[in-house]
């Protein structure tokens, strides 16, 4: 959970922070995600295969 943290953070999602945890606000940076970049494979908020995809590709 730390990794994706981290990549949220690194991309922008400044409210993220580190704690290892699936937590609320980590939560909101990936359905920001989502949002930002039109993902749509994925349900909202939830960080799988297209979500990961998108987050390590960029």
């Amino acid at each position: 959970m730390t990794r994706l943290q981290q990549l949220l953070f690194g991309q922008g999602f400044t409210y993220v922070t580190l704690t290892g945890t699936y937590d609320e606000a980590t939560r909101r940076g990936v359905t920001q995600l989502q949002n930002d970049r039109g993902l749509s494979a994925d349900p909202e908020g939830v960080y799988g295969p297209a979500t990961r995809a998108s987050l390590e590709e960029a």
